[in-house]
């Protein structure tokens, strides 16, 4: 589950900036995707937990945020404009076109734009992608930056749907459905901590691209306000040593622990309970230690934006409906967390070869079992194969972002490249824990 601590901290901002001309508090509406991709996964972001801390600051000083949805990034300038939020907080790039038409924070984050191909690609240069097709959205910043670029290259812009974000994209170069497409550097290095078919080919531009909070040029204390807030934060000019020292942590650390596992033969503090459920429900426990360190990285502590608790995060309603009440109690979190992975097990036909259980009880442990089930029958009409994972269900559930497909389905829209993500990162760290400890 994907933290919000960006988004919280723009509800303290007009605490921390009293001297900008906030006074009275009031609700802070913030204008983000409903698919939330504007923040980045948990081990990319250096902010991530600072969520609660925020939040009760907040609630202290009694100002609530109130989170405004809109579906797509093209929708964010307008519903700005129409004064259905006050603050954008959507990683949305400060282009002059925008400039002309809403107010920007200083940049919390400088990025650089990339043209992403499939690792290997044959594109080393500008002058490589000539006859070549590059595919983005005709809203994005990246459409205004390639339309010159395309003509003086000879290369072809192709426009996706609206309603695809830069990580379905990013997700279709490295399944091979697209050649090419475009992303800011730091939504490509998150996509990297959890696939490795993709890779940079060529920066679009030799200029870094500024990443700001964007809210109505006629409301210049709330302008004020995030300025103050960004300087004070330290997320200008600093913040790009800051996210890369972030996620060259997160893979120091993996690489750490793996290392020392290899020593030890442990991979976390919580082997032998997890040792001890996992053999209770059948499980291998190194499959169930790689799915803790998905969900938690072995915090028991830990607690999502949507709530979910403990070292496997579990719902506290699914943990009530499970019998246990303390999850972040590790032997009632442990127990909970692989108690449920057994009932999903259950729910699959035993039919099923075990692998193909496994990963989709996984995809169902992140999104749901109804919408396992809707990418098993989606898959079915598309004539792949409901009963397999690779190649079949996990594309099913990458196209039910899109209204097409997700019309078919009961639950309907669904940003699901996060659990074909988790699954595949899950089955990936579960083959290096079984080179690291014995069974």
């Amino acid at each position: 589950m994907r933290d919000m601590g960006v988004l919280t901290a723009v509800a303290a901002l007009l605490l921390l900036a009293p001297d900008a001309g906030v006074s009275a508090p009031r609700a802070v509406r913030v204008l983000v995707l409903s698919d939330e991709d504007s923040v980045l996964p948990d081990e990319a972001d250096p902010l991530v937990g600072e969520r609660a801390r925020l939040e009760a600051f907040a609630k202290a000083q009694g100002v609530p945020l109130q989170l405004v949805t809109v579906g797509h990034v093209s929708e964010l300038e307008p519903a700005l404009l129409a004064k259905r939020g006050d603050v954008i907080a959507a990683s949305f790039t400060a282009t002059t076109e925008r400039q002309a038409q809403v107010g920007f924070s200083r940049p919390y984050l400088f990025t650089r734009e990339l043209v992403v191909q499939k690792t290997g690609g044959p594109v080393k240069r500008l002058e490589d992608l000539k006859g070549r097709r590059v595919t983005v959205r005709a809203s994005s910043s990246y459409a205004q930056h390639l339309a010159p670029l395309a003509a003086q290259y000879g290369f072809i812009v192709d426009f996706a749907p609206e309603d695809v974000e830069v990580q379905d994209l990013l997700a279709d170069v490295g399944d091979g459905v697209v050649d090419f497409t475009v992303a800011d550097s730091h939504f490509l290095a998150a996509e990297q901590l959890v696939r490795d078919d993709l890779e940079a080919a060529v920066e679009l531009s030799a200029e870094d691209q500024p990443i700001a909070f964007a809210a109505r040029k006629n409301n210049p204390k709330l302008l004020a306000a995030l300025d103050a807030f960004v300087k004070r934060s330290s997320r200008g000019a600093e913040y790009n040593q800051l996210k890369a020292r972030s996620f060259g942590s997160a893979r120091a650390v993996t690489r750490a622990m793996e290392q020392d596992s290899g020593h030890t033969g442990s991979l976390s503090a919580y082997d032998a309970i997890i040792r001890k459920y996992s053999t209770r429900y059948g499980f291998d426990w190194r499959l169930m230690s790689a799915q803790a360190w998905r969900e938690s990285h072995f915090d028991p502590r830990a607690k999502s934006f949507a709530g979910a608790l403990g070292l496997f995060q579990v719902m506290p309603a699914t943990g009530k409906e499970l019998g246990f009440t303390r999850l972040t109690d590790v032997e009632q979190g442990t127990h909970a967390g692989i108690a449920y992975m057994a009932k999903l097990m259950g729910r699959l036909e035993p039919t099923l070869p075990l692998e193909e259980r496994t990963r989709f009880a996984l995809a169902a442990y992140n999104a749901g079992f109804t919408r396992l089930e809707d990418a098993r029958r989606l898959a079915r009409q598309l004539q792949l194969d409901p009963d397999a994972w690779k190649g079949h269900v996990e594309k099913a559930l990458g196209l039910m972002v899109r209204p097409a497909y997700a019309r078919r389905t009961r639950a309907g829209y669904c940003r699901c490249q996060e659990p074909v993500d988790y699954v595949n990162m899950i089955e990936s760290k579960y083959r290096a824990f079984v080179q690291l400890v014995p069974p």
